[in-house]
């Protein structure tokens, strides 16, 4: 008898180092290995231009936020929001859309960019009778680097006339692609006689709005219209 219970004692014993075994014999719940976290949801084109800072090179942010992806027919319009100087000149409007487009991932310059600032040249004829200017002039810019080197922004630069005024207007138009998508910006001086020397495209200006969008290498985006 007294055997008996010693060979169960040395049996149990055995059994308790067990691998998987100690653990049951507890009563304790086996080890689980945690769930893998869940990729961070993709913002809002909205919620992107929303997080742009409250200056860029000395422009002050103008609120609010314009979301075209909320307007009917808007998807993929993205989103934009405007800044000014404190002089009141330059102003600029910072767009952020992909048109729906998943073939975006060649970024800075190249066809995409080509053909998303000829369309918006059409714009600009279209909308020239009725803001009351003639355009008289457009030059193709030599391309803007981003903070990489590479060229980010192809831009055009107009000069629009307003007869009645006897003034005129330096107004530039830059498109690349970064992130995925097209970064626009609308760049304008306020109207000057027509004596005054024309304005050039602020360089320190389209550079950090450059960094601040995901052109530079390995940096994250902040934030895809027209």
């Amino acid at each position: 008898m007294r055997n008996a219970t010693s060979t169960a004692a040395v049996l149990g014993a055995v059994l308790l180092l067990l691998p998987g075994t100690s653990q049951a014999q507890k009563g304790a719940a086996p080890a689980t290995t945690p769930p893998a976290a869940a990729p961070p949801a993709a913002r809002s084109p909205a919620a992107e231009v929303g997080a742009l800072p409250p200056q860029i090179a000395g422009l002050r942010r103008q609120e609010p936020v314009t979301d075209y992806e909320a307007r009917p027919n808007g998807r993929g319009l993205g989103a934009s929001i405007n800044y000014e100087s404190p002089t009141g000149t330059p102003y600029v409007t910072i767009y952020l859309y992909n048109r729906n487009r998943s073939d975006l991932t060649t970024p800075g310059v190249g066809p995409a960019a080509d053909a998303e600032l000829a369309t918006s040249r059409r714009e600009i004829e279209n909308a020239s009778e009725n803001r009351g200017y003639r355009i008289g002039s457009v030059t193709r810019l030599p391309d803007i680097p981003g903070p990489g080197g590479a060229a980010a922004f192809r831009c055009d630069a107009y000069t629009f006339e307003y007869a009645e005024e006897q003034t005129t207007a330096d107004s530039f138009a830059c498109v690349g692609v970064a992130q995925g998508r097209f970064v626009k910006v609308r760049l304008s001086h306020r109207a000057r006689a027509n004596t005054v020397a024309a304005r050039p495209l602020p360089m320190d200006v389209m550079r950090s709005i450059a960094e601040l969008t995901g052109f530079g290498a390995g940096r994250p985006a902040v934030g895809g219209k027209s």
